[in-house]
Protein backbone atom coordinates (compact mmCIF):
# COMPACT_ATOMS: atom_id res chain seq x y z
CA UNK A 1 0.00 0.00 0.00
CA UNK A 2 2.62 2.31 0.90
CA UNK A 3 4.74 1.76 -2.21
CA UNK A 4 1.52 2.49 -4.37
CA UNK A 5 0.70 5.87 -2.27
CA UNK A 6 4.57 6.45 -3.25
CA UNK A 7 4.10 5.80 -7.16
CA UNK A 8 1.14 7.91 -7.08
CA UNK A 9 2.71 10.95 -5.85
CA UNK A 10 5.43 10.33 -7.81
CA UNK A 11 2.82 10.52 -10.95
CA UNK A 12 1.25 13.14 -9.58
CA UNK A 13 4.90 15.63 -8.82
CA UNK A 14 5.72 14.24 -12.44
CA UNK A 15 2.48 15.89 -14.21
CA UNK A 16 2.43 19.07 -12.19
CA UNK A 17 6.50 20.10 -12.86
CA UNK A 18 6.86 18.27 -16.37
CA UNK A 19 3.20 19.05 -17.98
CA UNK A 20 0.74 22.01 -16.16
CA UNK A 21 3.62 24.40 -14.90
CA UNK A 22 5.68 23.92 -18.43
CA UNK A 23 1.81 24.32 -19.82
CA UNK A 24 0.96 27.32 -17.82
CA UNK A 25 3.66 29.13 -18.89
CA UNK A 26 3.23 28.00 -22.38
CA UNK A 27 -0.47 29.34 -21.98
CA UNK A 28 0.41 32.38 -20.73
CA UNK A 29 3.45 33.20 -23.91
CA UNK A 30 0.64 31.70 -26.42
CA UNK A 31 -2.48 33.39 -25.01
CA UNK A 32 -1.63 36.42 -22.78
CA UNK A 33 -0.86 39.85 -23.82
CA UNK A 34 1.83 41.30 -25.70
CA UNK A 35 3.47 44.09 -27.81
CA UNK A 36 3.72 44.17 -31.39
CA UNK A 37 7.58 44.04 -32.57
CA UNK A 38 8.73 47.17 -33.84
CA UNK A 39 8.55 47.28 -37.55
CA UNK A 40 12.10 46.60 -39.18
CA UNK A 41 13.02 45.13 -42.63
CA UNK A 42 15.89 43.25 -41.18
CA UNK A 43 13.43 41.43 -39.07
CA UNK A 44 11.61 40.42 -42.13
CA UNK A 45 14.41 39.77 -44.11
CA UNK A 46 15.45 36.60 -42.10
CA UNK A 47 11.90 35.74 -42.17
CA UNK A 48 9.88 33.75 -45.19
CA UNK A 49 8.66 37.22 -45.62
CA UNK A 50 12.26 38.11 -47.24
CA UNK A 51 10.46 37.92 -50.88
CA UNK A 52 8.23 40.52 -50.35
CA UNK A 53 10.19 43.11 -47.53
CA UNK A 54 9.78 45.61 -50.74
CA UNK A 55 6.16 45.00 -51.39
CA UNK A 56 4.97 44.85 -47.85
CA UNK A 57 7.31 48.33 -47.04
CA UNK A 58 6.04 50.44 -49.84
CA UNK A 59 2.69 49.30 -49.19
CA UNK A 60 2.51 49.89 -45.47
CA UNK A 61 4.31 53.43 -46.34
CA UNK A 62 1.39 53.92 -48.79
CA UNK A 63 -1.15 53.03 -45.96
CA UNK A 64 0.16 54.99 -43.04
CA UNK A 65 0.06 58.17 -45.52
CA UNK A 66 -3.80 57.46 -45.93
CA UNK A 67 -5.76 59.92 -43.84
CA UNK A 68 -6.81 57.91 -41.10
CA UNK A 69 -9.28 58.50 -37.67
CA UNK A 70 -9.04 56.82 -34.87
CA UNK A 71 -11.90 54.94 -33.55
CA UNK A 72 -13.20 52.43 -30.58
CA UNK A 73 -15.72 50.24 -29.98
CA UNK A 74 -16.88 48.07 -27.21
CA UNK A 75 -17.28 44.09 -27.72
CA UNK A 76 -20.05 41.68 -26.36
CA UNK A 77 -17.72 41.12 -23.43
CA UNK A 78 -17.43 44.41 -22.39
CA UNK A 79 -13.70 44.71 -23.75
CA UNK A 80 -12.98 48.09 -25.34
CA UNK A 81 -11.53 47.44 -28.75
CA UNK A 82 -9.13 50.04 -31.33
CA UNK A 83 -8.89 51.00 -34.33
CA UNK A 84 -8.14 53.08 -37.54
CA UNK A 85 -10.30 53.67 -40.10
CA UNK A 86 -8.70 54.61 -43.37
CA UNK A 87 -10.28 57.05 -46.01
CA UNK A 88 -12.89 57.47 -43.50
CA UNK A 89 -15.16 59.61 -46.59
CA UNK A 90 -15.96 56.81 -48.51
CA UNK A 91 -19.52 54.93 -47.44
CA UNK A 92 -18.44 52.02 -48.70
CA UNK A 93 -16.19 49.84 -45.95
CA UNK A 94 -14.09 46.61 -45.63
CA UNK A 95 -12.99 45.55 -42.17
CA UNK A 96 -9.57 43.95 -42.00
CA UNK A 97 -8.92 41.61 -39.06
CA UNK A 98 -4.94 41.21 -38.55
CA UNK A 99 -3.10 37.85 -37.69
CA UNK A 100 -1.56 37.06 -34.44
CA UNK A 101 0.87 38.92 -32.46
CA UNK A 102 1.37 41.03 -35.83
CA UNK A 103 2.10 44.94 -36.42
CA UNK A 104 -1.62 45.36 -38.34
CA UNK A 105 0.17 48.25 -40.31
CA UNK A 106 2.56 45.00 -42.05
CA UNK A 107 0.37 42.31 -41.13
CA UNK A 108 -2.93 43.79 -43.66
CA UNK A 109 -1.44 46.59 -44.96
CA UNK A 110 -1.40 44.62 -48.86
CA UNK A 111 -5.28 43.41 -48.69
CA UNK A 112 -5.92 47.18 -47.62
CA UNK A 113 -4.21 48.56 -50.58
CA UNK A 114 -6.23 46.20 -52.74
CA UNK A 115 -9.38 47.79 -51.08
CA UNK A 116 -8.24 51.41 -51.39
CA UNK A 117 -7.31 50.89 -54.99
CA UNK A 118 -10.99 49.43 -55.47
CA UNK A 119 -12.61 52.55 -54.16
CA UNK A 120 -13.37 51.29 -50.39
CA UNK A 121 -12.61 52.89 -46.89
CA UNK A 122 -10.19 50.05 -44.86
CA UNK A 123 -11.13 49.63 -40.94
CA UNK A 124 -8.18 47.96 -39.26
CA UNK A 125 -8.98 46.78 -35.65
CA UNK A 126 -6.77 46.02 -32.80
CA UNK A 127 -7.10 42.35 -31.99
CA UNK A 128 -8.55 42.14 -28.17
CA UNK A 129 -4.98 41.05 -26.27
CA UNK A 130 -3.40 43.17 -29.27
CA UNK A 131 -1.77 46.77 -29.09
CA UNK A 132 -4.18 49.48 -27.90
CA UNK A 133 -7.17 47.14 -27.61
CA UNK A 134 -8.58 45.99 -24.15
CA UNK A 135 -8.34 42.13 -22.89
CA UNK A 136 -6.20 39.80 -21.20
CA UNK A 137 -5.98 37.07 -23.71
CA UNK A 138 -6.12 35.97 -26.73
CA UNK A 139 -8.66 32.91 -27.41
CA UNK A 140 -6.99 32.46 -31.36
CA UNK A 141 -10.73 33.17 -32.89
CA UNK A 142 -13.20 32.54 -30.90
CA UNK A 143 -13.99 35.60 -28.82
CA UNK A 144 -12.47 37.63 -31.78
CA UNK A 145 -15.48 36.57 -33.64
CA UNK A 146 -17.59 38.67 -31.59
CA UNK A 147 -15.52 41.40 -32.10
CA UNK A 148 -16.01 41.42 -35.73
CA UNK A 149 -19.47 41.32 -35.13
CA UNK A 150 -19.08 44.27 -32.94
CA UNK A 151 -17.21 46.54 -35.29
CA UNK A 152 -19.71 45.92 -37.82
CA UNK A 153 -22.51 47.04 -35.85
CA UNK A 154 -20.12 50.03 -35.23
CA UNK A 155 -19.69 50.72 -38.53
CA UNK A 156 -23.42 50.61 -39.39
CA UNK A 157 -24.77 52.82 -36.58
CA UNK A 158 -22.30 54.96 -37.95
CA UNK A 159 -23.85 55.18 -41.61
CA UNK A 160 -21.42 53.20 -43.23
CA UNK A 161 -21.77 50.25 -45.63
CA UNK A 162 -19.78 47.01 -44.65
CA UNK A 163 -18.85 45.82 -48.31
CA UNK A 164 -16.47 42.94 -47.01
CA UNK A 165 -14.66 41.48 -43.95
CA UNK A 166 -10.84 40.59 -44.54
CA UNK A 167 -8.99 38.04 -41.67
CA UNK A 168 -5.54 36.87 -42.28
CA UNK A 169 -3.94 33.96 -39.67
CA UNK A 170 -5.89 34.60 -36.44
CA UNK A 171 -8.15 37.30 -38.54
CA UNK A 172 -9.26 35.03 -40.89
CA UNK A 173 -10.03 32.55 -38.30
CA UNK A 174 -11.59 35.45 -36.12
CA UNK A 175 -13.92 36.25 -39.73
CA UNK A 176 -14.65 32.53 -39.52
CA UNK A 177 -15.95 32.30 -35.74
CA UNK A 178 -18.42 35.53 -36.89
CA UNK A 179 -19.06 34.03 -40.33
CA UNK A 180 -23.08 32.82 -39.14
CA UNK A 181 -23.24 36.46 -38.07
CA UNK A 182 -22.63 38.00 -41.28
CA UNK A 183 -25.30 37.09 -43.50
CA UNK A 184 -24.86 38.96 -46.70
CA UNK A 185 -21.64 40.31 -46.48
CA UNK A 186 -18.76 38.98 -48.69
CA UNK A 187 -15.88 37.28 -46.51
CA UNK A 188 -12.47 36.62 -47.60
CA UNK A 189 -10.87 34.00 -45.23
CA UNK A 190 -7.18 33.80 -45.36
CA UNK A 191 -5.25 30.71 -43.95
CA UNK A 192 -7.50 30.55 -40.55
CA UNK A 193 -6.91 27.98 -37.74
CA UNK A 194 -9.57 25.27 -37.58
CA UNK A 195 -9.81 25.41 -34.16
CA UNK A 196 -7.54 26.78 -31.05
CA UNK A 197 -6.56 22.99 -30.35
CA UNK A 198 -5.91 21.56 -33.48
CA UNK A 199 -3.34 24.78 -34.56
CA UNK A 200 -1.98 23.92 -30.50
CA UNK A 201 -1.05 20.26 -31.43
CA UNK A 202 0.21 21.79 -34.94
CA UNK A 203 2.70 24.04 -32.70
CA UNK A 204 3.23 21.12 -30.91
CA UNK A 205 4.20 18.73 -33.39
CA UNK A 206 6.12 21.20 -35.18
CA UNK A 207 8.44 21.45 -32.63
CA UNK A 208 8.39 18.09 -31.11
CA UNK A 209 6.87 18.75 -27.95
CA UNK A 210 4.24 15.71 -26.41
CA UNK A 211 0.87 16.92 -26.76
CA UNK A 212 -0.85 14.41 -24.65
CA UNK A 213 0.88 16.64 -21.88
CA UNK A 214 0.00 19.63 -23.13
CA UNK A 215 -3.18 20.33 -24.83
CA UNK A 216 -5.14 18.41 -21.91
CA UNK A 217 -3.90 21.29 -19.16
CA UNK A 218 -4.08 24.23 -21.90
CA UNK A 219 -8.09 23.30 -22.41
CA UNK A 220 -8.57 23.92 -18.74
CA UNK A 221 -6.37 26.91 -18.65
CA UNK A 222 -8.29 28.49 -21.60
CA UNK A 223 -11.51 27.81 -19.77
CA UNK A 224 -10.71 28.92 -16.33
CA UNK A 225 -8.19 31.99 -17.52
CA UNK A 226 -9.98 33.08 -20.87
CA UNK A 227 -13.42 32.21 -20.42
CA UNK A 228 -13.32 30.05 -23.53
CA UNK A 229 -13.10 26.23 -25.01
CA UNK A 230 -10.44 26.10 -27.00
CA UNK A 231 -11.92 22.95 -28.68
CA UNK A 232 -14.41 24.57 -30.92
CA UNK A 233 -14.05 24.73 -34.38
CA UNK A 234 -14.82 26.93 -37.02
CA UNK A 235 -16.42 24.55 -39.05
CA UNK A 236 -19.80 25.16 -37.17
CA UNK A 237 -20.06 28.77 -37.69
CA UNK A 238 -19.03 28.43 -41.33
CA UNK A 239 -21.45 25.57 -42.30
CA UNK A 240 -24.52 28.07 -41.02
CA UNK A 241 -22.83 31.15 -43.03
CA UNK A 242 -25.22 32.97 -45.62
CA UNK A 243 -22.57 35.23 -47.45
CA UNK A 244 -20.11 34.35 -50.31
CA UNK A 245 -17.05 33.45 -48.65
CA UNK A 246 -13.47 33.19 -50.78
CA UNK A 247 -10.72 31.17 -48.74
CA UNK A 248 -7.14 31.30 -49.82
CA UNK A 249 -4.17 29.67 -48.23
CA UNK A 250 -0.80 29.30 -49.96
CA UNK A 251 0.70 26.22 -50.96
CA UNK A 252 3.84 26.59 -48.98
CA UNK A 253 1.95 27.08 -46.01
CA UNK A 254 3.09 24.80 -42.75
CA UNK A 255 1.42 26.81 -40.43
CA UNK A 256 -1.52 25.78 -40.94
CA UNK A 257 -2.73 22.58 -42.93
CA UNK A 258 -4.66 23.02 -46.14
CA UNK A 259 -6.49 20.14 -46.17
CA UNK A 260 -8.05 21.94 -43.14
CA UNK A 261 -8.44 25.19 -45.11
CA UNK A 262 -10.07 22.58 -47.47
CA UNK A 263 -12.38 21.27 -45.33
CA UNK A 264 -13.50 24.40 -44.11
CA UNK A 265 -14.49 25.70 -48.09
CA UNK A 266 -16.43 22.59 -48.70
CA UNK A 267 -18.71 22.78 -45.56
CA UNK A 268 -19.57 26.34 -46.43
CA UNK A 269 -22.48 26.74 -48.46
CA UNK A 270 -21.57 30.26 -49.62
CA UNK A 271 -17.68 29.41 -50.99
CA UNK A 272 -17.09 30.46 -53.71
CA UNK A 273 -14.01 28.23 -53.98
CA UNK A 274 -10.49 28.24 -52.33
CA UNK A 275 -7.61 30.31 -53.74
CA UNK A 276 -4.30 28.67 -53.62
CA UNK A 277 -1.33 30.94 -53.94
CA UNK A 278 1.41 29.19 -55.68
CA UNK A 279 5.06 29.60 -53.90
CA UNK A 280 3.40 31.63 -50.70
CA UNK A 281 4.32 30.43 -47.06
CA UNK A 282 2.17 31.48 -44.36
CA UNK A 283 0.01 35.28 -44.90
CA UNK A 284 1.66 35.44 -47.85
CA UNK A 285 -1.29 34.68 -50.59
CA UNK A 286 -1.38 38.33 -50.99
CA UNK A 287 1.78 39.32 -51.61
CA UNK A 288 2.79 36.34 -54.05
CA UNK A 289 -0.73 36.63 -55.85
CA UNK A 290 -1.88 40.29 -55.33
CA UNK A 291 -3.41 41.05 -58.80
CA UNK A 292 -5.24 37.92 -58.82
CA UNK A 293 -6.86 38.34 -56.04
CA UNK A 294 -7.46 41.51 -56.73
CA UNK A 295 -9.74 40.26 -59.53
CA UNK A 296 -11.30 37.53 -57.21
CA UNK A 297 -12.13 40.44 -54.47
CA UNK A 298 -13.36 42.83 -57.35
CA UNK A 299 -15.76 40.07 -58.43
CA UNK A 300 -17.05 39.29 -54.82
CA UNK A 301 -17.81 42.51 -53.93
CA UNK A 302 -19.49 43.32 -56.87
CA UNK A 303 -21.62 40.25 -56.33
CA UNK A 304 -20.61 38.59 -59.47
CA UNK A 305 -18.91 35.47 -58.81
CA UNK A 306 -17.99 34.42 -62.54
CA UNK A 307 -14.60 35.00 -61.59
CA UNK A 308 -14.24 33.24 -58.54
CA UNK A 309 -16.57 30.18 -60.08
CA UNK A 310 -13.59 29.78 -63.07
CA UNK A 311 -10.18 30.10 -60.44
CA UNK A 312 -7.80 27.31 -60.24
CA UNK A 313 -8.73 26.07 -57.12
CA UNK A 314 -5.23 24.14 -56.90
CA UNK A 315 -2.52 25.63 -58.51
CA UNK A 316 -0.41 23.77 -57.74
CA UNK A 317 -0.09 20.70 -55.33
CA UNK A 318 0.01 21.61 -52.11
CA UNK A 319 3.24 21.50 -49.98
CA UNK A 320 1.50 19.75 -46.72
Amino acid sequence: MKFILITLAAIILFFVFFSIIPTFISFMAVFGRSSYREYSEELLANSYYAPFVGKISDARDRLLATECEHTECVSADGTVLSGRLFSPGRPNTVILMHGYRADPECSVSTPAGIFLDLGYAVLIPEQRAHGKSGGRFTTLGIREGDDVVAWRNLLEAKGHRVAAVYGISLGGTSVAFASDRLAGIPLIIDCPFISPEAQLKRMCAKMHLPSFLIIPPALVFGKLLAGEDLGKAVTGPLSNARAPILFLCGDRDTTVSYGDVEKMSSVCPGSVGLFTAVGAEHACSCLASGEQIKELAASLLSADSSVCGKMQTAESRPFR
